[in-house]
C-alpha cells in the first residue's frame, strides 16, 4: 500500500487525533438516539459519502453492547457492513501492544523504567541528533526505557511522514511504521529483531524523555515483548490477549476464508476518494514482514469492543480475568516521564489535559476524564472511560477521513454518559 506523499506528511498524526457484557445486540431503532447523537452522525457521514459504510459500538460496564451499522462494505458493493466486518485499525493496535507489555510488567518479567538495551543490546549505543533532524549526533545522556517506548517519548519517529536526513535513514533501512507493498527502494526490515537493531543505529530526534514524538516505539516494544516473554510477539499477543478475549476476527494476516469480510481501504484526496488497498488483493491477505505492534492489526467492531470492555472492567471479561487489575490500572494511568513536553500529543488530540498511557492517551481532566484510547489512520477510533465504564468505537475505511474519530466521543458523551 502506498499513501500519497501529501496525505502522509500532512495528515498522519492529525488523523489519529483523537455472558452479560457482550450480547451482539444491534441498535437500529432511531428512537433510541437523539437528533444530534450517534445515529445522526452516522447518517450524515453516509449521506455525505464520507465512507461507503461504518459501524459504531458502544456500551457501559457490564451492560450489553449496542452496534449501529450504516452503508456497505465498499462504494461499489451492495454487501452491508456489520459487527464482523474487517477493518484496518492501524494505530488502534498500539493500546493492545501496550497492554501486552503491562501483562509482562505485572508478572515481573519487564519493568517500566528498565533500559531497552537489556533486551536489545544495540540500544546501548543510541545517539541523539544535534539539531533534531540531521545525522550529526552525540551519545544519549539518558537510556531509552520501556516507559519511553510505551509513551512516544523515546525520540524514535515515523520516517514515512516527514522529510529530513533522519527520516531518509529510516526509509533506507526499511524502518516503516506500517505494512506496505514491496517495491523500488521499499524493502522492509525482515524481522522484529532486525527492525529494532536497525532503528537503534539512527539518531533519535530528541533526548529520551524530553518530548512526545509520534513514532515506531510500539513496534520496537514488540521486539522487547518477544525477548522478555521468550516467544514471538504476535504469538504472545494471540495467546495472552486475542484468544482469551475471544477476538476471533483480529489478525495480522486475514485468513483466505474470511477475505470476503475485509473492506477495501480508500484515501481521501482534495476532490475525490480513490482505492488505496483493494480487498481482493489486499496486503493484509499476505503475511507482513514483521508484526507491527504500532499499526498492524485488522479487527472488527465486535472484537475491539471486547478489548475495550475488558479494560473498562479492570481486566475482567465474561467472568474471567484476562489481565490483573493492577496491570490495567497502570496501563491507563499517565505514564509520561516527569517533565516531558506533551505539546505535540495535546495538539494531536486537541485536549490540553491529555496524558499518555500504555500505547494510548488518557484524558486527565474535564468531563471526559478517565477516557483511554486511540484512533487509527483510516478513520477508526476506540476509547473507554475507566472511571464510568462508558466505551465507544467507530469503524470505517477512508484514510484522511476524521469526522467519525473526532465527533463520535462527544456524541456518545451527550447521549449516554
Amino acid at each position: 500500500m502506498r499513501l500519497s506523499p501529501d496525505l502522509t506528511r500532512r495528515g498522519f498524526v492529525g488523523a489519529v487525533a483523537s455472558a452479560g457484557i457482550l450480547t451482539g445486540l444491534s441498535c437500529t431503532d432511531r428512537a433510541k438516539f437523539s437528533p444530534n447523537g450517534v445515529a445522526s452522525l452516522a447518517d450524515r457521514l453516509i449521506e455525505d459519502k464520507r465512507a461507503p459504510g461504518l459501524v459504531i459500538a458502544h456500551g457501559k460496564a457490564s451492560e450489553p453492547t449496542h452496534f449501529l451499522t450504516r452503508g456497505t462494505i465498499a462504494f461499489d458493493s451492495k454487501t452491508p457492513v456489520d459487527q464482523n466486518t474487517l477493518w484496518r485499525i492501524y494505530s488502534m493496535t498500539k493500546p493492545m501492544t501496550g497492554m501486552a507489555a503491562m501483562i509482562l510488567i505485572s508478572e515481573g518479567r519487564l519493568a517500566l523504567d528498565q533500559p531497552v538495551s537489556d533486551f536489545i543490546p544495540a540500544f546501548q549505543k543510541i545517539k541523539v541528533s544535534v539539531d533534531g533532524s540531521g545525522l550529526q549526533a552525540l551519545p544519549a545522556r539518558t537510556p531509552v526505557t520501556v516507559r519511553h517506548l510505551l509513551t512516544h517519548t523515546s525520540g524514535l519517529i515515523y520516517g514515512e511522514f516527514t522529510e529530513s536526513p533522519i527520516a531518509d535513514a529510516y526509509r533506507k533501512l526499511g524502518i516503516f511504521g506500517l505494512q506496505t507493498k514491496q517495491g523500488e527502494n521499499l524493502e522492509a526490515a525482515p524481522s522484529l529483531a532486525e527492525f529494532a537493531d536497525r532503528a537503534a543505529t539512527i539518531p533519535l530526534v530528541c533526548e529520551p524523555g524530553a518530548n512526545w514524538v509520534y513514532g515506531v516505539g510500539l513496534d520496537v516494544l514488540g521486539r522487547v515483548i518477544e525477548v522478555a516473554s521468550g516467544e514471538p510477539f504476535d504469538r504472545f499477543l494471540q495467546r495472552r490477549l486475542i484468544d482469551p478475549l475471544g477476538m476471533t476476527s483480529t489478525f495480522f494476516t486475514v485468513p483466505e476464508a474470511l477475505k470476503d469480510r475485509l473492506s477495501p481501504s480508500y484515501e481521501r484526496g482534495v476532490f475525490s476518494v480513490h482505492v488505496l488497498d483493494p480487498a481482493a488483493s489486499s496486503i493484509y491477505l499476505e503475511a507482513p514482514p514483521i508484526p507491527y505492534g504500532g499499526s498492524g492489526l485488522v479487527s472488527s467492531a465486535r472484537d475491539y469492543d471486547r478489548f475495550l470492555a475488558m479494560i473498562g472492567n479492570r481486566g475482567m471479561l465474561d467472568g474471567q480475568e484476562i489481565m490483573r487489575p493492577d496491570a490495567v490500572a497502570m496501563g491507563v494511568s499517565n505514564l509520561a516521564p516527569a517533565g516531558v513536553n506533551l505539546a505535540e500529543l495535546r495538539m494531536t488530540t486537541g485536549d490540553p489535559s491529555e496524558g499518555q498511557g500504555a500505547g494510548a492517551s488518557i484524558v486527565l481532566d474535564g468531563v471526559a476524564a478517565g477516557t483511554f484510547g486511540w484512533a487509527g489512520m483510516a478513520g477508526t477510533v476506540g476509547r473507554v472511560n475507566v472511571k464510568t465504564g462508558l466505551r465507544y468505537s467507530g469503524f470505517l475505511n477512508v484514510v484522511g477521513e476524521t469526522r467519525l474519530m473526532n465527533d463520535l466521543g462527544p456524541a456518545v458523551q451527550r447521549e449516554f454518559a
